[in-house]
């Protein structure tokens, strides 16, 4: 049992007084006391004199009394250890005494004392009544009692507390006043509580206006709904050095139509000043990465015809080159296809530190992906000499990962052991793992780094050595794997000795799901989103030499210009090219096209507005759309898929392919009378 303060013993007196006043009804020469255990406190009627207020220690009789329970009396003659000797020495005429324990359920909180200076035997009236009295000091002392406990629970968490309490009045005239506010309050707003207690309104007018609206009306509607108000607000204590405060407050109106708000307030200035250098941070990066999305666009554009007129001078059999011009013409395309490369890296590294890239982790057979992987690696491992050796488990392997950044992943790994490896060096591969972890490691015998280029390995267009001044590459492989890896929840680490070489491992998360069949990019194919597969030869040439009438809407007049260019070497196709979205529907209705390419981006308008003219109407058939794009982002891929074109192009576009690709769909759209669905 906690021991009252001051505070709570001021409230406690008046009513312990009333109570041992009905001792009156004892006799005249009866006096009557409480002891409360662990304080030198005792209670007795007003205006006696015969006991003292305080003694110096409790009765060790009294003390005693506490742990039996039971109602003890004692008689003038009588050998008794309750305490009577002790309380004699205050009250000589003292004959009788009976002493009855304050119970309140398992707690003893006291004791009521009753003593006569008359021998006479009590009645047992007289001591029922003294039962009934203890009753009633059980109570006060027990309320009493708790409440000073609840007082030092509160005064423990008002210390510990980083913030203050507080209580705040609105009355109906609106002048605000703050009746309590915990200690922290002073020393953090430099105002004092009896002040604010008569005032609040000088402290409040502190707060920036809209603010202050703000919180008037979130307690009012908190006095309605019955929920807590939770929010951070700026208080102007000094000139230029605003403080900000958050907490969470409730609120309930009284009679008279005062409102009365009791919570919580802590200092938050150093937590607000930190959040909003993170969101300029988030902002400036966001910035940042919208510039190389726009940067990246303008330059993949121009590249698609600096790239695509290339090929077609390498296409052109009425004109073809000699070798001095094809070798000048292979140097532009290997400038060209680098330049693309780290537009490419830029933008995906950008994309991953802003945090919009965004990986979906499913069950993945490692193995099959590898042999892939591989296989399309075979050509550079030849080129370089490299001898792949290979340790790979007979049964699938499946790890938690997305299959297409895992395979951007082993490709860089696989190609860096390939293209640093001295020449006829060997490149070993092995996987490995269970259920738990899945481990790819990829060791070259190239020259290797030093302890100081490791420290540097992963930051972005750092390269080493002699080999990076002849081997083509950014600088940015390593860096994107290894963000790749940590966002699927794996780590990657590298071992390397000076003149051995290099031993990169890869850890993933395994798993014993199956993985789903996937498509191309590791993403489900939509209905709306089907690449027809290669026709056969006849078919093709079938395709390429019947007419047709092919819409190409680009608005960048190279562009533009390229893909006359390459569509005026198929004799049997007809392009009409609109570089606007608004001539693309005229020339839509004109030339009532087979087939429809579109740039994404155009100067009036999005060209997935076209979808809606090529939409089948009456006895007219569908008319398949194609978007082309510098957009390569997953948003723009994955808004055309939704849209409901039926390929996307990245630009810049294989020209080849392109042909292929556009006599496919011009096949398949006539083999099934309207576009693949």
């Amino acid at each position: 049992m906690m021991v009252p303060d001051e505070s709570v013993w001021a409230r406690l007196s008046p009513r312990l007084t009333a109570c041992l006043e009905l001792a009156g009804c004892l006799g005249d020469d009866v006096r009557a006391l409480v002891l409360v255990p662990g304080t030198k406190r005792l209670f007795t009627v007003a205006g006696e004199s015969g006991w003292p207020a305080t003694i110096e220690e409790p009765p060790a009789g009294l003390s005693a009394l506490l742990g039996t329970r039971r109602a003890v009396q004692w008689a003038d003659g009588d050998d008794s250890p309750i305490g009577a000797s002790q309380l004699r020495a205050h009250w000589p005429t003292m004959r009788r005494l009976a002493a009855e324990p304050l119970l309140v359920g398992d707690r003893t909180v006291g004791v009521l004392c009753i003593a006569d200076e008359n021998l006479a035997p009590w009645s047992g009236h007289m001591l029922q009544g003294l039962a009934r009295l203890a009753v009633v000091c059980a109570n006060a002392v027990a309320d009493h009692c708790d409440l000073a406990e609840a007082v030092g629970h509160q005064a423990r968490i008002e210390h510990q507390a980083p913030g203050f309490f507080f209580e705040m009045t609105e009355a109906p005239d609106g002048c605000l006043r703050l009746p309590y506010l915990s200690a922290r309050a002073q020393a953090l707003l430099g105002v004092a509580a009896p002040v604010q207690a008569r005032d609040a309104n000088a402290l409040f007018g502190r707060i920036p206006a809209e603010q202050q609206a703000l919180i008037r009306q979130n307690l009012r509607d908190a006095v309605i709904n019955g929920q807590s108000v939770r929010g951070v607000f700026r208080l102007d204590l000094s000139p230029g050095s605003p403080t900000w405060l958050r907490g969470e407050a409730r609120a309930l109106r009284q009679r008279d139509g005062t409102l009365v708000a009791t919570g919580y307030l802590e200092e938050v200035t150093e937590l607000v000043a930190l959040t909003r250098r993170a969101e300029r941070a988030q902002a400036d990066m966001i910035s940042k990465s919208e510039f190389i999305a726009q940067l990246s666009h303008e330059v993949r554009t121009p590249l698609a015809g600096i790239l695509g007129f290339a090929q077609l001078m390498r296409m052109d059999q009425r004109h073809p080159l000699r070798g001095e011009q094809r070798a000048r013409l292979n140097q532009i395309e290997l400038a060209s296809h680098r330049l693309l490369e780290l537009v490419s890296g830029v933008l995906e590294l950008a994309r991953i530190e802003d945090g919009r890239h965004r990986v979906a982790v499913t069950p993945v057979d490692a193995v099959s992906l590898l042999r892939a992987t591989l296989d399309m690696l075979q050509p550079l491992a030849d080129a370089y000499g490299a001898r792949l050796q290979l340790t790979l488990p007979d049964a699938p392997l499946m790890v938690l990962a997305e299959d297409r950044a895992l395979n951007q992943v082993m490709t860089n790994l696989l190609s860096n052991a390939i293209k640093y490896n001295r020449r006829g060096g060997r490149v070993q591969v092995t996987l490995h793992g269970d259920e738990n972890q899945c481990r790819l490691s990829v060791t070259d015998e190239g020259q290797g780094m030093t302890a100081e280029q490791m420290k540097h390995l992963f930051t972005p267009f750092r390269r080493f050595g002699q080999a990076a001044q002849s081997v083509e590459g950014t600088g940015l492989g390593l860096t994107i794997s290894r963000r790749l890896v940590q966002m699927m929840g794996g780590r990657i680490s590298v071992q390397s000795t000076p003149g051995e070489g290099s031993r990169f491992e890869v850890s993933l998360p395994g798993t014993t799901r199956v993985a789903r069949p996937r498509a191309v990019g590791g993403r489900p194919v939509p209905a709306a989103w089907h690449v027809p597969g290669p026709p056969a030869d006849e078919a093709s040439r079938n395709a390429i030499a019947r007419p047709a009438t092919i819409l190409c809407v680009e608005d960048d007049r190279l562009n533009g210009l390229l893909m006359a260019a390459v569509f005026a070497q198929c004799p049997g196709w007809t392009m009409h090219l609109a570089r606007s979205l608004q001539e693309a529907r005229e020339q839509f209705d004109r030339c009532r096209p087979d087939l429809v390419i579109t740039d994404i981006n155009l100067p009036d308008g999005s060209g997935q507005a076209l979808l809606a003219l090529a939409q089948a109407v009456g006895d007219r058939p569908a008319v398949p759309c194609i978007a082309v794009s510098a957009d390569v982002s997953e948003a723009q891929v994955g808004a055309a898929r939704i849209a409901g074109f039926v390929d996307f192009w990245a630009k810049p576009v294989d020209l080849q392919r392109l042909v292929e690709n556009t006599g496919r769909w011009l096949a398949a759209t006539r083999s099934d009378g309207a576009a693949p669905g």
